[in-house]
């Protein structure tokens, strides 16, 4: 092991055994090259974003314009910041089209050895350290301040305080800030003012900006908040035949007084508690769904990016890669300001179908059509994709297939949610025996 050491003693350039080159001080890994060997070799490189993020209607955008952003969960780097474990699966996720990592700021206690947070020596610069891996590597950081209970609220607000000076330093590479995970940390009686004043100082620098799942709080929470965007966390009970977590942002409207649109911040996913789900065609048709319902960003959450075990990386979870691959290809297809348009339900007037086989409460009923055919439109556009179909056999006998018609004159063309390859194109009956992502315009 080569090293440089400063005059004073405090900085440290180490070309390590393992072929990662460190920059430390008093101690503390500041930067890695991230050169270890025996890397998981990556597709080619995913070009990186510019600019400060911003809500654009009800789209996030940057100095590009609008897109569809794509998150994954990783809440453990700061405790590990420069390690080669945070490198690979930076680099890993990165390649696969990963805008964004969700990182807790703190989780003060956690079991040990994986709690971190303010009380430890170097955490601070743990936490810039962490945010110049993830921007090197061409992603941004959406930060979740909060992700423990044991903070008092003068340490809470010297956090806040902290990490504001770290967006600030960099504010081209945060993607939104969320105060607390599922309310943790505010569950006194105290902390829902808390929560929405730390709030109000990262929306009044121009960050978008949630308090927390009002699913795990006071639905009311956000009413008069100085809160842009909401990050829901839905339900995710496995029933419709594993579709159920699928549909569940369109339910996002039903609530009162929330934000204009919302992050699906974490769904079901590889290795979630209570209920989890490895079919990529599911989770990445929940990425479209939440898009195609309003929403402006999709968190994927495996387990590698919930628990800071050194034995747990994202290239383990054996169906988390095809699913990237399926998302960024229907990203390719989808219109990058998609949560702007009108969300259309299969009943409505501006729907752009109309089915002959039953979709909804009807289908799972009676086992035959679809659980949802969600669509958004613009002008003559459209978009629909719908999921649950039923491949059983018909009551009459014959295979199942959901047929649909569209309302007015025009042309479709369907795609394989799973790959991004054309499938089937037309300008009459649509007729389905499967999930495809459908892309058509009318007139």
């Amino acid at each position: 092991m080569d090293k440089l050491v400063s005059q004073n003693g405090r900085y440290e350039t180490v070309l390590q055994n393992d072929g990662n080159l460190v920059v430390y001080r008093d101690g503390v890994p500041l930067w890695a090259s991230g050169t270890a060997e025996d890397q998981p070799v990556p597709p080619p490189p995913v070009n990186a974003r510019t600019g400060r993020v911003r809500l654009d209607g009800r789209a996030m955008a940057d100095d590009g314009g609008p897109w569809l952003p794509l998150g994954l969960s990783f809440f453990w780097p700061v405790r590990e910041a420069g390690s080669r474990h945070v490198a690979d699966n930076l680099a890993w996720a990165r390649a696969r089209g990963v805008d964004c990592f969700r990182v807790f700021g703190e989780v003060q206690d956690w079991q040990a050895p994986y709690a971190f947070g303010p009380r430890d020596a170097g955490w601070l610069d743990r936490v810039r350290l962490v945010r110049d891996s993830i921007m090197a590597a061409g992603a941004r950081v959406a930060w979740t301040l909060f992700g423990g209970n044991a903070l008092t609220p003068a340490e809470q607000m010297r956090l806040v305080e902290d990490l504001l000076v770290v967006c600030q330093e960099r504010p081209d590479g945060v993607q939104y800030v969320e105060v607390s995970n599922e309310s943790q940390g505010f569950q006194d009686a105290d902390g829902e003012r808390r929560m929405r004043g730390f709030a109000e100082v990262f929306t009044r620098h121009g960050y978008p900006t949630a308090l927390t799942s009002a699913v795990h709080g006071n639905t009311t929470l956000y009413l008069g908040s100085a809160a842009t965007v909401a990050t829901e966390h839905f339900d995710r009970d496995p029933g419709e035949g594993g579709w159920r977590p699928v549909r569940q942002p369109w339910g996002y409207w039903e609530r009162q007084a929330m934000p204009p649109t919302f992050i699906n911040n974490e769904p079901i996913g590889p290795g979630s508690s209570g209920a989890s789900e490895t079919d990529p065609l599911r989770l990445a048709c929940g990425a479209a769904v939440t898009w195609i319902s309003g929403g402006c960003a999709h968190v994927i959450h495996p387990a590698a990016g919930i628990y800071p075990k050194a034995e747990q990386n994202y290239w383990e979870h054996p169906t988390l890669e095809p699913t990237l691959t399926a998302v960024r290809a229907m990203r390719s297809l989808l219109p990058p300001d998609l949560p702007s348009w009108a969300r259309q339900n299969h009943y409505w007037s501006g729907h752009p179908l109309t089915f002959q086989q039953p979709v909804g409460d009807d289908a799972l009923a009676l086992q035959h059509g679809c659980v949802r055919a969600y669509a958004a439109t613009r002008g003559p556009d459209w978009i629909c994709l719908p999921i649950g179909v039923m491949r059983g056999t018909r009551p009459d006998g014959q295979l199942g297939v959901v047929e649909m018609d569209q309302k007015a004159a025009g042309s479709w063309s369907a795609f394989d949610p799973l790959t991004g390859a054309l499938v089937d194109t037309g300008s009459g009956r649509i007729t389905l025996q499967a999930e495809r992502l459908l892309v058509g315009r009318l007139g």
